[in-house]
């Protein structure tokens, strides 16, 4: 999908007269008074982003223009001419190489949000592809970043020299601006600024091929954690600041789950300030909010991986508060409102034969946060020696359910930026040796065919490495040693 601009929000009719519409529901209050039926609402989102991934590949190997192309979703003068004047100003008018723009429109296809909070009511790719269009030294390091990771996902999908080296030249110039707005402190401070360290770090993800990387890309998430603290409370007086804390939250508690280490007190601070803002109510519509969230559970698992891997607590404690983790992670599910019920159908090409039907993909990438936190608590429960046998006998059975569950969603994401989402629940699925065999088969070659598709590298190395594992141990009945638990942890 390439992202095509503001667009009306109004109904039908009230676009024809070109008049303003309050978009009221279930009818807007011009068609109300006027006695007519209101003809509804358009999904804007299937308006303002439309597939054109087939297209830009092309482009990226025929190398159709030789100096200044401009970025619009056709490619040339009459799309140009088709498109409205908001539309047309939605990204740059110009840009300095064909690569740059096949860079940019990957980008906008395969990895932005679109559904709540990111979604295009809120304005938040209106937000981006404008910063994103604007050549001001502010906004420099957002731009190079943005390329730089659309090139690379490109590069990857149809392996192109050209591309490659110029996803690296941008990297580096990012780099370079970054260093240069941290050394301001307003601009330290600015959105585009949190915005282009979190996009190096997506980068990073994208590069994975060997954990050679691994490096760069916690040293990202750090100067992301940095810049939670350094915004401070001020952030969560803004959706956009919202907005940026959910999307790099997910990243921090990876790189603490991998290292094993406890939440930091920067995020803690951000979390609590976001929490008490009033600002998390904004970003969802009623109907979709959760009336709880996830995240303070999430921490005290972390923390409790963290506390087991130094050994500081005995057995006996960790059992007792990973059953009260456990407690409430049921409670957080019994206390969903109807709406974030999920159904389930026959679907020959799903997950033994099953596939899931969500609300939306925001509620099914919570629901798969929400198992895979249930998954590691259920795994120290039954490696906990002070656990009872019927305990742990019951909790497998929940966690092959989970697993099971898991799997069978993968069919209701695509491959955008949800379907990256699935990445550490199919992983944490995979490494379970406990867990049967087809079910980390299916999790490994999901993991395989979702990194192909989106040229998200760590998907592929994360299978490879599974897969590995699966046949030097499958039946021997090991225990995988080389990476288990602590390969990349909870989204």
């Amino acid at each position: 999908m390439v992202y095509y601009g503001a667009v009306s929000k109004g109904c039908q009719r009230c676009r024809q007269r070109k008049i303003k519409c309050d978009q009221r529901k279930p009818e807007c209050t011009r068609c109300h008074k006027s006695g007519l039926p209101c003809p509804g609402y358009r999904d804007l989102n299937e308006v303002i982003f439309r597939d054109e991934s087939s297209r830009i590949i092309r482009i990226s190997h025929k190398g159709e223009v030789k100096e200044k192309v401009s970025v619009l979703p056709g490619g040339d003068a009459s799309a140009a001419r088709s498109l409205s004047p908001s539309a047309t100003n939605s990204l740059p008018a110009t840009l300095s190489t064909p690569a740059d723009e096949v860079g940019a429109n990957f980008f906008f296809a395969k990895y932005v949000f679109h559904q709540d909070p990111f979604s295009t009511s809120s304005g938040y790719q209106d937000w981006l592809a404008t910063a994103y269009r604007h050549n001001d030294r502010r906004c420099a390091p957002l731009r190079a970043a943005i390329e730089a990771a659309g090139l690379a996902g490109l590069s990857n999908i149809n392996p192109s020299l050209q591309l490659s080296i110029r996803s690296k030249q941008q990297y580096r110039d990012a780099l370079t601006a970054v260093k240069e707005a941290l050394s301001n402190r307003s601009q330290a401070a600015d959105d585009a600024t949190l915005m282009a360290v979190i996009l190096l770090g997506l980068y990073e993800m994208i590069n994975f091929d060997t954990w050679d990387r691994y490096h760069n890309w916690t040293t990202h998430i750090q100067g992301a954690t940095a810049l939670l603290d350094l915004r401070g409370q001020e952030q969560f007086t803004r959706e956009r600041g919202g907005q940026l804390y959910v999307q790099i939250r997910p990243q921090i508690l990876l790189a603490c789950m991998k290292q094993r280490v406890t939440v930091p007190p920067a995020l803690v601070t951000a979390t609590y300030n976001f929490q008490s803002s009033g600002i998390r109510e904004q970003l969802h519509q009623p109907e979709t909010r959760s009336p709880a969230s996830v995240c303070e559970i999430s921490f005290r698992v972390v923390n409790l991986r963290a506390a087991v891997k130094n050994g500081t607590l005995n057995q006996e404690i960790i059992l007792a508060r990973a059953l009260d983790i456990e407690a409430d992670l049921r409670t957080w599910r019994e206390g969903l409102p109807s709406a974030w019920e999920y159904a389930t159908s026959d679907d020959k090409t799903g997950f033994s034969g099953k596939r899931q039907e969500y609300g939306s993909l925001s509620m099914a990438k919570v629901w798969n946060n929400w198992r895979t936190l249930c998954i590691l608590v259920g795994r120290i429960l039954v490696q906990n020696e002070a656990c009872e046998v019927d305990v742990k006998a019951a909790t497998l059975k929940w966690m092959h359910e989970l697993m099971a569950e898991v799997c069978i969603s993968a069919s209701s994401f695509g491959e955008d930026a949800f379907a990256l989402s699935l990445v550490q629940p199919l992983h944490i699925v995979a490494i379970q040796t406990l867990a049967p065999l087809d079910t980390r088969q299916f999790a490994v070659n999901k993991l395989r065919s979702i990194g192909t598709s989106t040229g998200v590298r760590i998907a592929v190395l994360l299978a490879n490495d599974v897969a590995k594992s699966l046949e030097e141990h499958c039946y021997e009945g090991q225990e995988l040693v080389s990476f288990a638990m602590d390969k990349v942890p909870l989204h």
